[in-house]
């Protein structure tokens, strides 16, 4: 009977995503293999700039930049085939990041932002970072394998282009 229930109680956690957070209109569910995002259902229209990395970590090339609307993604790699990935868009999209084996930590940018961060417990795992634009209508997410401190330096570097 113990072990019916623990079954029971397993299954309803796979099937039903605990809320980490839900403020206003936005809710962030954690699942057993993935988290997600979802900030605001309808912006409306909204003109997306391009974006740029002002940093990135040495021995890292450009591999993709692609900027449509709603958004932009980039894409770097080094010889070693680890990678640095940076995408932006419209806030109304869902988002949808790996979280086995990270811990989840809400930590404050330097623009006082508050950004989402999935730290990898294997330091050859990728961690990433989500946030939102000051005016909150624009999210941010950057994936890669480095520490904390290169991650918040490379989020620090980014940029609209002129």
């Amino acid at each position: 009977m113990a072990a019916a229930a623990g079954i029971i109680l397993v299954l309803f956690g796979v099937v039903n995503p605990q809320t980490i957070s839900k403020a206003g209109q936005w809710l962030i569910r954690w699942y057993h293999d993935h988290t997600s995002f979802q900030f605001v259902e309808d912006a409306g229209h909204i003109e997306v700039p391009r974006y740029e990395l002002g940093y990135v970590p040495e021995g890292y090339r450009l591999e993709l930049d692609d900027y449509s609307s709603p958004g932009g993604y980039m894409l770097y790699y080094n010889k070693e085939g680890k990678y640095l990935d940076f995408s932006y868009g419209v806030v109304d999209s869902g988002l949808e990041i790996d979280n086995e084996n990270k811990d989840f930590l809400k930590i404050t940018g330097s623009r006082g932002e508050i950004i989402y961060y999935l730290r990898a417990r294997d330091p050859e795992e990728e961690s990433s970072m989500v946030w939102l634009s000051e005016d909150g209508m624009l999210k941010f997410s950057l994936m890669g394998n480095f520490p904390e401190e290169e991650m918040l330096k490379i989020q620090r570097s980014i940029r609209i282009v002129e």
